[in-house]
């Protein structure tokens, strides 16, 4: 994966002022993408907590040899991961070597979880998770800690409403900011993705971002800065790729924003 040392991260929070990079991961393929994006989304809606697909599984092996993850000044020093299935799984093929290798932590935090109060967006309790025959192998690597008893209920802090949804992308970014760590990936979902940062992520698509410690005490979410890819200016910089997946994504993300009380971004994906 990296061919350079690993630094040691400095102890307790970061400086105010400090700058971290943050790589957002998407799940590769799952299993309830296939019907979804053939346009049957009451099959892929009713699959609970879904696994990736053997196309996903590649997808998520891929991310070794990833152009931003290879392009790191450092190791990573941290890994957070959703507690479901798809992106465990994603995070294991793609960065277990790595993790075993260099002693990374790998966090499994519940506001990262998909948003939909709908079975492929609902997790299982924790025990359930370890002793899932899907994660075997990988279970010692995770830390559990973050993760409460009902972590997986949409209720509250989880509840599938736009507060809801902006508040926990808040509290999750300034969970970032107060971390020791400098290089983090973070490995989640569309959904989440489409309220923290207003892009539709394809699956395994990495992007690098930087937070600022200060703003984020402020700001929240709205402190995550795009380093690569850019801003687009217009509809006409994306690629024939970006105008494929929107040509899938676009009705379901106006109805996601719909849904939760935001104003749609213009436009839809950055370059």
């Amino acid at each position: 994966f990296f061919s350079h040392a690993p630094t040691t991260p400095a102890l307790g929070p970061p400086a105010m002022g400090t700058k971290q990079r943050i790589f957002f991961v998407r799940h590769g393929q799952a299993e309830h993408n296939v019907p979804f994006e053939a346009g049957d989304s009451a099959t892929a809606r009713a699959m609970r907590d879904p696994g990736l697909t053997e196309l996903g599984v590649e997808q998520a092996q891929a991310l070794c040899s990833d152009a931003l993850l290879q392009g790191m000044d450092t190791l990573p020093d941290l890994i957070v991961v959703s507690p479901l299935t798809r992106t465990i799984q994603t995070a294991a093929h793609g960065l277990a070597n790595l993790v075993q290798a260099h002693n990374i932590p790998l966090v499994l935090n519940p506001d990262l979880q998909e948003t939909g109060n709908v079975l492929c967006d609902t997790g299982r309790p924790t025990e359930e998770l370890k002793r899932d025959q899907r994660l075997q192998g990988w279970a010692s690597l995770l830390h559990y800690d973050a993760l409460p008893q009902t972590w997986y209920v949409k209720e509250g802090d989880y509840a599938h409403e736009g507060p809801a949804l902006r508040a926990r992308c808040d509290r999750f970014t300034k969970w970032l900011a107060a971390r020791p760590e400098q290089n983090i990936i973070v490995v989640a979902h569309h959904n989440i993705f489409l309220v923290m940062l207003g892009i539709s992520f394809m699956n395994c698509e990495v992007r690098m971002y930087e937070l600022d410690a200060l703003a984020a005490a402020t700001e929240g979410a709205g402190a995550l800065v795009p380093l690569k890819p850019l801003v687009s200016a217009s509809d006409t910089d994306l690629t024939d790729i970006d105008v494929q997946h929107i040509a899938k994504y676009g009705p379901h993300n106006l109805e996601k924003y719909k849904i939760w009380g935001f104003q749609p971004p213009e436009p839809w994906r950055m370059r």
